[in-house]
């Protein structure tokens, strides 16, 4: 078993080190050959066309899911489109907009749903993260233009009006309006992205530049980034290095700048007419350890909880002395390699031996000093992907140690007469982006 364990970890060591590779990749959309390029991060060299095809018509948006997959905003057919994470191979239109929408933005929100901008419509609309299934409109209400979209750290809605010269906030579980959070000095703006410093950096397409304002108030810090070979910027987003990476939509191409100070580093490899960009998906983190807190471990090891590959831990229930007590309680712990992170999402792979169970997925709060519960829903006797998404990333890295911590908790959803029942969890890990 210790040799079993020991190659497991050899592969995922191995694979880690190819997934930081794809890390540091940038991803863009060229609106014009309806393709999202990879550029090399290490190098800035064209990998070529990773993901094209399926309809794709004018792609303004792109994201990696929390499922792994790269998700695509085809403007010219208002949906969302599907891509395999690794190969950029054609899985499916996910979800569609609603009649003249004209999708310009999506992102992930912390419940796992798609949110995105109409620039047509100004509203925005929410997929459903699992089915895709168009839920409607989230907000609306004073957008002109809107273009890129982001959850701040306190869990509200940010949302570029371009047309306006604003950001608009809304209410991220409600959507209702919070009114002008601020006004930009990035004229026309259309992205937006949070920094690693905890304020929202906005670029300018008319105004060519890179603002920042306070993550807290939107008050105007001052112009970081402004440089005479931008023409138009019309996406950011920052790498693996904290670096800066910007659409040059003019002059057709990547540019790199220094994140802590703004200075032009470098030049990427051509791309037509540009658009949004995102870096590559960061790679998971594995647990470290686990601890069987209620319940019996019957058999599996860490090593089972590496890989998706049907290697199973198995947890039988045990007792409880009161129905607030869940018969099987796993915790699971492991290391981040960032102490900060913009995004933190956990996800579990398992399956329950019987019906009629419900699952809780509680993530660790440091701030607060406990777990917070994040989903519950029923349990499935077949193996199952299951993820959540931190409301605010920081809380649950914990400071110095870049520890992260999660736990799954399984109950009867009502009486059962099956005495006997298991748990079982065929992989676990954490991403941090």
């Amino acid at each position: 078993m210790k040799l079993v364990a020991s190659s497991i970890l050899l592969s995922t060591i191995l694979m880690g080190h190819a997934a930081l590779a794809a890390e540091r990749d940038v991803y863009v959309c060229s609106v014009t050959q309806s393709v999202v390029e990879r550029l090399d991060g290490s190098t800035g060299a064209d990998l070529g066309a990773f993901a094209s095809g399926g309809g794709l018509s004018s792609p303004l948006g792109v994201q990696f899911g929390p499922d792994g997959n790269l998700y695509v905003a085809s403007d010219g057919t208002d949906q969302v489109l599907r891509y395999d994470g690794q190969t950029g191979a054609f899985l499916n239109v996910f979800g569609s907009f609603s009649h003249n929408f004209g999708v310009t933005g999506i992102t992930f929100g912390p419940d796992g749903d798609i949110y995105a901008t109409g620039f047509q419509s100004g509203t925005v609309e929410r997929l459903d993260g699992t089915t895709g299934a168009n839920k409607g409109v989230f907000a609306s209400g004073g957008l002109s233009m809107p273009y890129k979209l982001r959850f701040g750290p306190d869990g509200n809605l940010y949302v570029c009006s371009s047309g306006t010269n604003e950001v608009w906030k809304f209410n991220g579980q409600t959507g209702a309006v919070l009114g002008v959070w601020t006004t930009t000095n990035a004229y026309l703006p259309r992205s937006l992205e949070w920094g690693p410093d905890g304020n929202l950096w906005v670029g300018g397409y008319s105004s060519a530049n890179v603002v920042r304002l306070d993550g807290h108030t939107g008050a105007y810090l001052g112009t970081f980034i402004s440089d005479a070979r931008l023409t138009r910027v019309a996406g950011i987003t920052f790498g693996s290095d904290m670096n800066v990476y910007l659409t040059n939509v003019n002059a057709g191409e990547v540019d790199e700048f220094e994140g802590a100070t703004g200075a032009w580093i470098r030049t990427f490899a051509p791309v037509r007419f540009p658009n949004d960009l995102t870096s590559g998906q960061a790679p998971s983190i594995p647990p470290t350890a686990f601890h069987v807190l209620r319940g019996r471990q019957e058999s599996g090891n860490l090593a089972s909880l590496l890989t998706r590959d049907g290697d199973y831990l198995i947890v039988r229930n045990g007792l409880t002395l009161n129905r607030a007590e869940s018969p099987i309680t796993v915790a699971f712990e492991g290391t981040s390699r960032r102490s900060t992170a913009n995004s933190l999402s956990f996800t579990t792979i398992m399956k329950a031996s019987i019906t009629g169970l419900i699952q809780r997925i509680d993530l660790y709060d440091f701030s607060l000093g406990r777990y917070v519960q994040y989903d519950a829903r029923a349990a499935s006797q077949n193996a199952t992907s299951t993820t959540v998404l931190a409301w605010i990333p920081a809380h649950y890295i914990e400071s110095g140690t870049a520890a992260v911590k999660a736990q799954v908790r399984i109950a009867p959803a009502g009486p059962t007469f099956v005495n006997t029942w298991r748990m079982l969890f065929d992989e676990v890990y954490w991403r941090a982006s």
